[in-house]
């Protein structure tokens, strides 16, 4: 029997209203333990801090995303250092009753569908 899955977040009315889409059923947002065991074999010194960060940009993206033929919900995070640098954040539904999981952490994703800006982003200043 799998372990319950870790929450680390939900999809919040903002992100709604930003999609112009509202989620039914529930909105949290999930990381199963098959996929935590994943991540910790293929990154065992950083695989805490990948989900730390996955539930920091869920709870503050700055872009959304949602692919609705392929039911994929995207949150993304761009940082500003030596280069532009984009986090996405890719939830789909599984299981009954759906349930939102994460199935992808990347940096500079490839982009698919309309994305919109959930927040304005403000330069860093020096």
């Amino acid at each position: 029997m799998e372990e319950e899955p870790l929450r680390i977040g939900k999809i919040k009315k903002k992100v709604e209203r930003t999609l112009g889409f509202s989620f039914p059923g529930d909105r949290s947002l999930l990381v199963s333990q098959t996929y935590l065991d994943e991540l910790a074999r293929r990154k065992p010194d950083a695989y805490l801090a990948y989900i730390e960060e996955a539930s920091s940009i869920v709870s503050d993206p700055d872009f959304v995303s949602f692919e609705i033929e392929k039911e994929t919900l995207t949150y993304y995070r761009t940082y500003f250092d030596k280069d532009f640098v984009a986090v996405g954040v890719t939830f789909i539904p599984m299981g009954v009753p759906k349930q939102w999981n994460l199935v992808s952490l990347k940096k500079n994703p490839f982009v698919e569908g309309e994305v919109k800006r959930v927040k304005e982003i403000k330069p860093k200043k020096d």
